[in-house]
């Protein structure tokens, strides 16, 4: 499964050409937006673009959009009911994830200086921060279409075993050390397919499956 909270530094921070009050930075290559009070070089949270954050870890951390009693938004630009995280443009200038203090995980109760630079921190102490956002009418077909292919396409291929996330190289590469033999493929993009000839255990097929 893919991963999508990391802990990662802050690099090459700059003010942003269109707002007095935004800064951009960069995390694992991708440029973030930022306010005032973050600093070149500090050790944070970087959730990538595609990651859905926990009810909990939103409210913990103020994200979502609130409004107090006479309208104004006292709370982050996150939906309250999506919570995902992804790319947006401010004042001109992308924004591909988000960055937060260290602190934002403070509430887990685990001992900050025991996380180190590249640790994923997707859940902490029991505590969820981030998963995979699958919006919902695709999550319901897609729950559907797993119940239905579970015999067919799982259990009557045994030798065939379906993979779905591969974790990206930017945020796993701490995990190599100095010394390690390694072996690099090419990544085609394009359509996702699966082929082989496998061993198939025979089922009772209805009209829909002839």
């Amino acid at each position: 499964m893919s991963n999508y909270a990391y802990v990662t530094t802050l690099k090459n921070l700059r003010k942003h050409p269109n707002a007095d009050r935004l800064q951009l930075g960069e995390c694992f290559g991708n440029t973030v937006c930022l306010d005032l009070s973050y600093a070149e070089g500090e050790i944070g949270v970087y959730i990538s673009e595609g990651a859905q954050l926990s009810e909990e870890f939103c409210e913990e951390n103020n994200l979502c959009r609130k409004k107090d009693a006479a309208g104004n938004n006292i709370g982050g630009y996150l939906d309250p009911n999506k919570r995902n995280v992804k790319t947006i443009a401010l004042r001109g200038e992308k924004s591909d994830g988000l960055f937060l203090s260290l602190s934002a995980l403070v509430y887990t109760g685990i001992n900050l200086d025991e996380i180190n630079i590249g640790d994923c921190v997707d859940t902490l102490n029991g505590h969820v921060i981030a998963t995979k956002y699958v919006p919902r009418g695709k999550e319901i077909k897609s729950q559907i279409n797993k119940t239905k292919n579970k015999i067919k396409n799982q259990e009557n291929i045994p030798y065939f075993f379906e993979h779905i996330d591969t974790p990206q190289l930017w945020y796993s590469k701490d995990m190599f050390k100095p010394g390690e033999i390694i072996c690099l493929t090419e990544k085609v993009h394009g359509t996702s397919s699966r082929n082989a000839n496998a061993l198939v255990i025979k089922y009772k097929q209805n009209i829909i499956d002839k």
